[in-house]
Parts: structure tokens; sequence; C-alpha cells
């Protein structure tokens, strides 16, 4: 959220200016956010999953957030 907060309001006028759909910019800035919320190592999602789910550990919660990858 803090990042939404920083960057939205310097980058959403550019955005405009250049001709492109603030819905979609929308679209794009919440799944880039989203990415960031499962992606090690500052995947807060991971943190709130492991808290959620005692027996699980760190260690499989992170080879679970993508199953096509080989660790």
């Amino acid at each position: 959220m803090a990042i939404m907060v920083i960057c939205l309001p310097i980058l959403f006028p550019i955005v405009t200016k250049l001709g492109f759909d603030p819905v979609w910019f929308g679209i794009v800035v919440t799944i880039n956010v989203e990415m960031g919320m499962i992606t090690p190592p500052f995947g807060l999602n991971l943190f709130i999953l492991k808290a959620s789910l005692k027996d699980a550990s760190m260690d499989d919660i992170v080879k679970a957030r993508c199953p096509l990858c080989s660790f």
C-alpha cells in the first residue's frame, strides 16, 4: 500500500498524458503489487500464510507459490 501511495501520484498524470487507459493502468499496478507480495524476500503474503498454517514450513510455502518452478 505504501508503494502505491508514494508512486501513483507521480505516475498517474504521466500515464494519462501518454494516452493510456487509467483503468488498465490500475489493473497492471495491482497485479504488480500482488506479485511483489508473493515473491521472496519481502513476500508479506507468504508470512501471512505461514502464520495461518502452523504445520507447514516456510520452505514448503515458498515452493508451493510457483508449482512450475523447479527448486
